[in-house]
């Protein structure tokens, strides 16, 4: 085996890192589910089951993973930035190259933002008071306010990153291929599309359930906890589709091959 060959062996590259998120939170809700013995009120209510070291372990995973993932670096023509960026550079004069920065590294600073937000709902739990009647300590506020920030960095990576790598290379197919009614690339758009708006229906969803308009809804058994599955469902779809290990929404070009499978070159 050649050296290069070692060295890129060795290493995960964003695709492996991409699985591996999709996989982890595929999971999570079913593991600390089963671990727990019982179905928690939600999954965050897990920490305080025997189910509380898989529940952080896996958190921090997706942490690392996230803050540890590489995304795509686009260069946008700064000749056409838009208008907002157009008209707030009559007032600021380098907001035009600290856009066409930031656009570079987006993906990059999402990735830390959500990383570092898994890692603040791990390792602050939510009260272990049930009901609306508990009173919420400083702990369980950071907690939440971790898990809807890691929740938006989800979005916007269904919505904004993935969507978007997968327009580009759209533009970039032949037109023939472009108008196929079974492009791989346009289904995973629609997915990554009906990922992102669900993740943030469900997110919605629950802050209105807790209100006092909708107590009814709000006694439903452990509802929280099946919208947090839900989410969590959409948010490992949409990685594990972006890693284009999958087939079916992965033309022969793009597929990526896992480690058993035969690697033929070109």
């Amino acid at each position: 085996m050649k050296p290069s060959e070692s060295k890129e062996n060795l290493s995960f590259d964003y695709h492996t890192i991409r699985l591996m998120i999709g996989l982890i939170a595929l999971l999570l809700p079913w593991v600390v589910r089963i671990l727990a013995l019982q179905t928690p009120s939600s999954i965050s209510w897990s920490y305080h089951t025997a189910a509380h070291d898989w529940f952080v372990g896996f958190l921090f995973v997706i942490g690392a993973f996230l803050m540890s993932y590489k995304g795509h670096k686009p260069v946008p023509d700064k000749n056409n930035l838009g208008k907002f960026w157009n008209r707030v550079s009559k007032f600021w004069k380098g907001v035009i190259n600290f856009r066409i920065w930031e656009r570079k590294h987006e993906e990059d600073l999402v990735g830390w933002v959500g990383g570092i937000a898994a890692w603040v709902t791990a390792i602050s739990p939510t009260s272990k008071c049930l009901g609306k009647d508990c009173p919420s300590d400083l702990a369980s506020t950071i907690h939440s306010i971790g898990a809807i920030i890691l929740f938006s960095t989800i979005v916007y990576f269904c919505l904004v990153a993935f969507r978007g790598s997968a327009n580009d290379k759209i533009k970039k197919d032949s037109v023939s291929s472009r108008e196929g009614r079974n492009n791989p690339k346009k289904l995973r758009m629609r997915i990554y599309s009906f990922c992102g708006w669900g993740i943030a229906a469900i997110m919605l969803g629950l802050a209105v359930v807790k209100s006092d308009r909708f107590d009814v809804i709000s006694k439903i058994p452990n509802i929280t906890f099946w919208a947090e599955a839900a989410a969590l469902e959409l948010f490992g779809i949409a990685w594990m589709i972006a890693s284009q290990y999958l087939p079916v929404v992965t033309d022969r070009t793009e597929r990526q091959k896992l480690f058993f499978e035969k690697k033929t070159s070109g």
